[in-house]
């Protein structure tokens, strides 16, 4: 490759286009850089970019306006520009969103969706989008064949194996879980029509893609005790994000039951994990119990708008249970 300078830089891509909806800006700057011949998207700007998320910030997107002729506002309303100083909340088609509910470290690919429309697509940058709602296959974000995660920057369909991107043979089928998950943020993103085969409480379709999304995390992080500092933080309950977003979608598409079995079992993990005996340890115990029946409460809350059914759920069937001594 050679030598990058500021000379190389365009001032107008020679082959243009606009961005096609629901295209990333990324996947719309890849597109036409592989169309003007160069090898990375890299040339298109004056400083390397070291990650994915920095295409987002407005002065790069002034950038890409300047070389591609793409109306400016078109191109601002399309990417993910931040919405508060910390850079937390960024904007998503009008919807505000976290930006710890995308994937930007990566790129993400439906083999079947890019082959029929060779398009990468914004929806694949949210993290819990794992599978395509229409063709019921995984996400991918590393090449099947030599395991190298999927470049964002580099403007060609081919990994460095040799291997194709939308290659059919990548497909895989996935999770029902994973495919109503991705079913539901459709909806919530353009009202589309969900399978009636799959029910979902009307509390839960009311949330926001937002909380959704909270939601999903608060179901599979669990409370631990940091031993240096002694201090409460959450961690996954699963080693892998698929098999998390399995089990917060399983008790989701099983609410309120599968909510509160699951708030039992957390507890009842927390109160066993030692010896009960062992006056050691419970402090520790007791500690992590209070804090994730309190994380709990407050989403029941947020679900149901208010405590009662919480209070009712939580004194008539786990206090009884577990904490007798107390009731």
């Amino acid at each position: 490759m050679a030598i990058r300078n500021n000379f190389a830089i365009p001032n107008r891509l020679v082959i243009r286009s606009d961005l096609v909806p629901g295209e990333s800006v990324v996947g719309y700057l890849r597109r036409l850089s592989i169309a003007n011949g160069f090898d990375s998207l890299q040339w298109m700007f004056k400083n390397n970019l070291s990650s994915k998320e920095e295409t987002y910030y407005e002065d790069i997107l002034y950038q890409v306006h300047c070389i591609t002729g793409c109306d400016y506002e078109t191109i601002k309303g399309c990417g993910y520009i931040p919405r508060d100083k910390n850079d937390r909340i960024t904007n998503f088609y009008g919807f505000e969103i976290r930006r710890k509910h995308f994937k930007l470290s990566s790129q993400k690919i439906c083999t079947i969706c890019f082959y029929e429309n060779p398009i990468f697509q914004s929806v694949w940058d949210i993290g819990a989008w794992i599978a395509c709602p229409i063709h019921g296959t995984h996400i991918i974000d590393q090449c099947p064949e030599c395991g190298r995660s999927l470049s964002w920057s580099q403007a060609t369909y081919m990994c460095e194996c040799g291997a194709f991107e939308y290659d059919d043979c990548f497909k895989s089928n996935s999770h029902e879980n994973l495919i109503f998950c991705s079913k539901h943020i459709s909806f919530l993103l353009w009202h589309k029509k969900e399978d009636e085969n799959t029910k979902i409480a009307d509390k839960l379709r009311a949330l926001s893609l937002e909380n959704f999304l909270d939601l999903i995390v608060d179901l599979y992080m669990a409370p631990l005790i940091q031993v240096r500092s002694r201090k409460i933080i959450y961690g996954s309950i699963y080693k892998y994000y698929e098999d998390c977003l399995i089990h917060s979608m399983g008790i989701i598409m099983n609410w309120p039951d599968g909510f509160y079995e699951h708030v039992e079992r957390v507890v009842e993990a927390l109160l066993y994990f030692r010896n009960r005996e062992d006056e050691k340890y419970l402090t520790f115990r007791l500690f992590l119990c209070v804090s994730f029946i309190d994380k709990m409460k407050g989403v029941a809350i947020n679900v149901d708008g208010n405590e009662k059914i919480w209070c009712k759920k939580w004194g008539d069937v786990i206090v009884k249970r577990h904490f007798p001594n107390f009731v």
